[in-house]
């Protein structure tokens, strides 16, 4: 199954192109790119590595942006093939956008309150608390209430969730 795929597979973007996480870094005139491969593990972790790197003279807590990639991986509609998950990074913001607008409808403070939302891919979730070791995704549902304290007097977060394009976006500011 893609499930299976996501996440046991060696690097289901061979059969899966869409599933990768592009990364475009935009630093005073230099803009670099990279494409993440991988299982989901994995592209959580390199993510989060590359980000470590690139955000380390910036406020944003490492825990913030950890949780918005998790976020990302397991709330993305994977039925969506025309486009990958999408993070912006610049010295002032990070910008993650995903396929699948949340299913909690074009609210802006739906996402944020509910504590006991619908989950999109139900059975990659389940999985996923069970084989991460790291704990990274057993919280999530109440992330974006943990990423708003963690960045109390050091940003702010905007949510974007598009219906109408299928498009969900977490701005850290």
């Amino acid at each position: 199954t893609v499930g299976g795929m996501l996440l046991f597979g060696k690097e289901p973007q061979r059969h899966l192109p869409h599933t990768g996480i592009h990364m475009v870094n935009v630093n005073g005139n230099r803009k670099e790119s990279v494409t993440v491969k991988g299982n989901l593990i994995e592209m959580l972790e390199k993510t989060v590595e590359i980000l470590d790197l690139m955000l380390k003279y910036t406020p944003f807590p490492k825990g913030v942006y950890q949780e918005a990639i998790a976020n990302a991986l397991v709330h993305r509609d994977y039925f969506d093939t025309s486009r990958q998950i999408t993070l912006f990074i610049s010295s002032k913001r990070i910008e993650i956008t995903n396929p699948g607008a949340s299913t909690e409808g074009d609210r802006k403070e739906g996402a944020s309150r509910e504590r006991n939302p619908s989950r999109r891919n139900m059975w990659l979730y389940d999985r996923l608390t069970v084989i991460d070791t790291q704990n990274r995704f057993r919280e999530s549902g109440i992330g974006l209430i943990h990423m708003k304290k963690a960045l109390q007097g050091k940003g702010r977060i905007k949510i974007l969730n598009s219906k109408k394009n299928n498009l969900f976006k977490l701005i850290i500011i």
